[in-house]
C-alpha cells in the first residue's frame, strides 16, 4: 500500500472522493440505478466491491456547471457515476440508461469529462497519481431485460471503453475488465 503526506491512498481512495465530492450530488440509492421514464430499475450486486454512487445529471445541470452557456449539449451529462473499488483496483464506471434507441455515448463522454477533472483535483489534493480505469456502459430499455433470475451478458468493451450492457442486474465485478 502506498502512503502519501500520511494518507493511505489505496485503502481510503472511496473515502477520500466521498470528501472530495458535494454529497448533494450522491444518487438517493446505492443500491440500484433507475430510469423512471422508461420504467427501469437495476438492481446493484456488489460481490466483494465497494463503490460510491453519484448522479450528476440534475435536470438542467446549473448547480453542477453555471459556468457554462444554456448551450445544445453542453451542459449534458451521464445518468450516473460509480466509483469502485475491487481487489486494490480502482474503477470508474459511467452509466447512461435510455429509452428506445437514443444515443447514449455523448452523455457518457460529458461525464468522462467530469470524471477527468474529478480525479485531477482528486491527485492535486491529496498529493498522489491515481489512474483509474474508466468505462463507459450505456443501458437501452431494448436490452434490459425485465424478469427471471439474475441475467447478465458477458461485457466486452470497444476500443472505447465502452460496452451496451444487457440483462437485469447490474454486478459491479462484470464491468472491472
Amino acid at each position: 500500500m502506498r502512503q502519501n503526506m500520511g494518507i493511505k491512498v489505496d485503502a481510503d481512495i472511496l473515502s477520500n472522493i466521498d470528501n472530495l465530492l458535494n454529497s448533494s450530488f450522491k444518487a438517493i440509492s446505492s443500491n440500484e440505478l433507475k430510469e423512471v421514464q422508461a420504467d427501469m430499475t437495476l438492481p446493484i450486486e456488489r460481490f466483494g466491491c465497494r463503490h460510491l454512487l453519484y448522479s450528476f445529471d440534475k435536470g438542467d445541470n446549473n448547480s453542477l456547471l453555471p459556468f457554462f452557456a444554456s448551450q445544445q449539449g453542453v451542459k449534458s451529462m451521464c445518468d450516473y457515476v460509480m466509483f469502485c473499488s475491487c481487489n486494490s483496483e480502482f474503477y470508474i464506471l459511467l452509466v447512461e440508461l435510455k429509452t428506445g434507441k437514443e444515443q447514449k455515448k455523448p452523455q457518457l463522454l460529458a461525464g468522462k469529462c467530469l470524471v477527468k477533472y474529478i480525479i485531477d483535483t482528486y491527485n492535486r489534493v491529496y498529493a498522489t497519481n491515481i489512474a483509474p480505469k474508466i468505462r463507459l456502459i450505456g443501458i437501452s430499455e431494448k436490452f434490459f431485460i425485465k424478469k427471471g433470475g439474475t441475467k447478465t451478458k458477458a461485457v466486452v468493451y470497444d476500443k472505447d471503453g465502452y460496452v451496451n450492457f444487457e440483462g437485469n442486474a447490474f454486478c459491479i465485478r462484470e464491468f472491472l475488465k
